[in-house]
């Protein structure tokens, strides 16, 4: 009888130990999934005529504030004839893609132009630089990584564009703040 206990207490503290890693695996899995389908619905993604995708960089986890939530990142470098106002227009209220925390909704983005080494938003309707020194973005969730990958973005293709073509970043923002994802380790 003794034995029994001792036996079935192991086999719990066995199965407790071991179930914890398991959830961050599986939650790992399950969110690297949910980013692998949010990029591949970009991917097919109908642009705008004389638009193309020229390269695609994503992050995942705790990537602003302080971790009570899960946070999802694409940053995709697009070349195109059009102006600026003309693909912010296109790419206002995306409906269609993926997002991987909350599909169906309008995905949270931004548009961005690349003029050289400096980088502009639209806002009513005029161009606006952000400047260098400040890349903490206000109004949205802009950090010193993201300028790294995206002049990664931009160093890793110049000699795959079009010199007379220009440069926009879209950025694509998701988050979640509960369920199952918020079990991955890299989200804490």
């Amino acid at each position: 009888m003794k034995n029994k206990k001792l036996l079935i207490s192991i086999i719990i503290i066995i199965c407790i130990i071991l179930y914890i890693p398991m959830v961050w695996l599986s939650a790992y899995l399950y969110n690297n999934f949910l980013m692998y389908r949010f990029v591949k619905s970009i991917e097919k993604m109908e642009l705008p005529s004389n638009t193309k995708i020229v390269k695609i960089a994503k992050r995942f986890g705790g990537l602003w504030g302080c971790s009570n939530h899960c946070d999802a990142q694409v940053v995709v470098l697009l070349e195109s004839s059009l102006s600026l106002k003309k693909i912010n227009n296109f790419f206002q209220y995306k409906k269609d893609l993926k997002l991987p925390f909350n599909e169906g909704r309008e995905a949270f983005s931004y548009i961005l132009e690349i003029i050289k080494e400096n980088i502009y938003e639209i806002k009513k309707d005029k161009r606006y630089k952000i400047p260098d020194d400040v890349f903490e973005y206000v109004s949205g969730h802009f950090d010193g990584d993201e300028k790294k990958i995206i002049f990664d973005l931009i160093n890793s293709t110049k000699n795959k564009r079009n010199a007379d073509n220009r440069l926009f970043i879209l950025l694509i923002n998701d988050q979640t703040y509960f369920g199952f994802s918020m079990n991955d380790i890299r989200c804490h």
